[in-house]
């Protein structure tokens, strides 16, 4: 009678492992991934790493020239020119006697006013904007005869000169032909229909503006938005962020003797 219950006994430990989980035939081996199951787990893996990597990219993208940079402002009204042949902006500085600077063999062209335009980015300098109005709108270099840092491209208040003001051309960038012709394009980067620009910003614009008035004889009343001049369609820039009023006086305090 004591067979019956040795034989239930080695049942039950036979179909049990020491981690309580049934192993009917024997002994419980854990079995291995199935090898298809592997490499589905490193195809996703790596398709997971390839989409985060093309995300961080666009992010950076984004914000290397805003898409607000890609629609600057600006007009066409030149024919498109060399690119091979333009130089690039001169590197930024904040003496304004180096930043003024034109080459020795041009005569000072006939400058009669200042335009003032903001970039409708967040970030951003004379070189980036050299290369975007060259390469998308084929024009001959950077439209604008200055851009005034806001910090992030280069310094906050940096003075960089393009090559239009060293060769002493026209403009590209009033949507005016009077004012591409004898206005001193001035860009600060920026979009002052967001924010206000930084007070080194600021003052560096009014310490060059008043340079280019005084040099030039224009008076302060002179001084223009680009919202001002621009023929045909309206714009809001130079932004409501920067009042044009008190830039002009800011501009003659600085004249004052």
């Amino acid at each position: 009678m004591k067979v019956l219950p040795q034989f239930i006994d080695g049942l039950r430990k036979g179909l049990t492992t020491s981690r309580g989980v049934p192993a009917i035939g024997g002994p419980y081996t854990p079995r291995e991934a199935k090898p298809y199951l592997r490499s589905w787990v490193l195809l996703g893996s790596g398709l997971l790493a390839f989409a985060l990597v093309l995300a961080l990219y666009a992010a950076y993208a984004g914000t290397a020239l805003d898409p607000a940079a890609a629609a600057l402002d600006l007009a066409p009204i030149e024919l498109p020119g060399s690119a091979v042949a333009a130089l690039p902006p001169s590197p930024p500085t904040y003496a304004l006697p180096k930043a003024l600077a034109y080459d020795a063999d041009v005569t000072p062209r006939d400058w009669t006013s200042v335009v003032v335009h903001h970039s409708a980015s967040t970030r951003g300098g004379a070189r980036a904007f050299d290369e975007y109005h060259r390469k998308v709108k084929g024009w001959e270099s950077l439209g604008y005869h200055f851009v005034v840092g806001n910090g992030s491209d280069t310094p906050a208040g940096a003075i960089e000169a393009g090559p239009r003001w060293r060769r002493q051309d026209r403009g590209a960038h009033a949507h005016s032909a009077e004012y591409n012709a004898h206005g001193i394009g001035v860009c600060l980067v920026g979009n002052f229909e967001e924010t206000r620009p930084g007070e080194p910003q600021f003052q560096a614009t009014v310490s060059l503006i008043a340079e280019l008035c005084r040099r030039f004889r224009i008076p302060p009343e002179r001084i223009y938005g680009h919202r001002d001049v621009r023929e045909g369609a309206a714009t809001l820039c130079p932004g409501k962020f920067l009042p044009m009023d008190d830039l002009r006086a800011a501009v003659a305090r600085e004249l004052q003797p």
